[in-house]
């Protein structure tokens, strides 16, 4: 699958600070910094200006996961899924409904797959 240079460029954006420059809770810095990261791409012979200024008009999409919906504890999701596929695996956790309850320390919790 190839990316455009707006998509690496959010991607490359995100390594330094994944919870801060996340694009599901903050577009407005998620595009900060992706233009930031295009800037330098072009600064650097990467892509043209041209390609640069074009990424930049665009808006900044995320296309949903069909695995997990992230909360506000996104490595206690992580696991969870982790522990979901290894028994039931990738396929079943991204196409079948699944409704988990788990005890995250503060109390029950449940969401659904």
């Amino acid at each position: 699958m190839d990316l455009t240079p707006g998509e690496a460029a959010t991607l490359a954006g995100i390594i330094t600070a994944p919870n801060r420059h996340t694009p599901l809770r903050y577009p407005e810095r998620a595009t900060m910094r992706r233009n930031m990261v295009l800037d330098a791409m072009a600064e650097y012979a990467m892509i043209t200006p041209r390609e640069r200024d074009d990424a930049k008009s665009k808006p900044l999409t995320v296309k949903p996961t069909s695995i997990l919906n992230y909360s506000d504890a996104p490595y206690f999701v992580d696991y969870v899924q982790d522990q979901l596929i290894a028994k039931y695996g990738d396929e079943a956790l991204a196409h079948e409904k699944f409704r988990v309850f788990t005890n995250a320390g503060h109390g029950s919790a449940a969401g659904s797959l």
